[in-house]
């Protein structure tokens, strides 16, 4: 299953690239939605919803590995 992230060029996101701050994309990514970004755990999440990917698959591909930490964990 292909999970896609849209980034769109912006002189902020080329500057957080050219300073190495890519730590900061993600957030840009999520800050831009309206202009149709999409960060990559979106439609990790969408394929796991819809029982095309394991929950172990969705966590292993996560970005922010702690959104997705609920899914592979045993209920007590």
């Amino acid at each position: 299953m292909a999970a896609l992230e849209i980034l769109f060029a912006s002189p902020a996101i080329g500057n957080m690239i050219r300073e190495g701050k890519t730590s900061q994309v993600t957030s840009a990514i999520q800050t831009g939605v309206k202009e149709g970004m999409i960060d990559m755990d979106t439609p990790i999440r969408r394929l796991f919803d819809t029982g095309k990917v394991t929950a172990r698959a969705a966590y292993d591909k996560a970005i922010d590995k702690e959104q997705f930490k609920e899914l592979i964990e045993k209920p007590s």
